[in-house]
C-alpha cells in the first residue's frame, strides 16, 4: 500500500496545492502573508486516492498537531487528532511495526462513522511522510512570512514539533539496533 501525505491551502480564490505552491514558492508565497492563520488540510493519499474528502482547519496548527500525535505512536500510544472546525478526527492505533490509520466523524472518544476505515501503514513510512510534511510546511512558513516563522507561536510550535518527532524517531531507531 502506498501512503503519501500532502497539504493544500484553502484561499479565497480556491485551493492551492502543495505542488502548485512549491513549484514557484517565491512568487506564490505572497498569497500567504498570514500563513500561520490560513486554513487548509492535510491530504492523505492511500494508493494514490485522496481518502479524507473536504475539510478545512488552520493548517500550520494542524500539521503541528499531526507531528506531535505521530511522535507518541513511536512509543506505542494510541492517538486521535480531533478537528476544531468539525466533529471529525484522525485516528492512529499502533499494531506492531505498523499503525492503523483512520479518519472518522465523531469525537476523540467515539467513532460515529468511518470516512476511512482503518488501514495499516508501516510506522517508518508514516514517520517519513510526517517529517516530510512538516519540513515542507515549515519551508512555506519561512518563505511566506519570515517574521512569523521566528515569532508566531503556532509557527514556533511547528518547528519544535518537527524537531521532537525527528529526535524521537532517531532514539527509536537507536534502540532497535541494540
Amino acid at each position: 500500500m502506498k501512503f503519501i501525505l500532502n497539504y493544500e491551502f484553502d484561499l479565497e480564490d480556491g485551493m492551492l496545492s502543495a505542488e502548485e505552491l512549491e513549484s514557484n514558492l517565491d512568487d506564490k508565497a505572497s498569497t500567504l502573508s498570514d500563513v500561520a492563520r490560513e486554513e487548509g488540510r492535510i491530504v492523505v493519499l492511500v494508493d494514490g486516492e485522496d481518502v479524507c474528502g473536504e475539510y478545512c482547519e488552520p493548517l500550520v496548527r494542524l500539521v503541528n498537531q499531526w507531528l506531535r500525535k505521530v511522535k507518541w505512536l513511536i512509543g506505542g500510544d494510541t492517538e486521535t487528532l480531533p478537528f476544531r472546525n468539525t466533529e471529525q478526527c484522525f485516528g492512529f492505533e499502533p499494531s506492531g511495526s505498523s499503525v492503523e490509520f483512520c479518519f472518522y466523524d465523531g469525537t476523540e472518544l467515539e467513532v460515529e462513522e468511518y470516512i476511512v476505515e482503518p488501514v495499516n501503514v508501516h510506522l517508518d513510512k508514516l514517520i517519513q511522510e510526517s517529517v516530510r510534511l512538516g519540513e515542507r510546511a515549515l519551508r512555506v512558513v519561512e518563505v511566506a512570512n519570515p517574521e512569523a516563522a521566528e515569532s508566531d507561536e503556532d509557527c514556533l510550535e511547528l518547528r519544535v514539533g518537527l524537531e521532537e518527532l525527528r529526535d524521537s524517531w532517531h532514539q527509536h531507531e537507536l534502540r532497535q539496533r541494540r
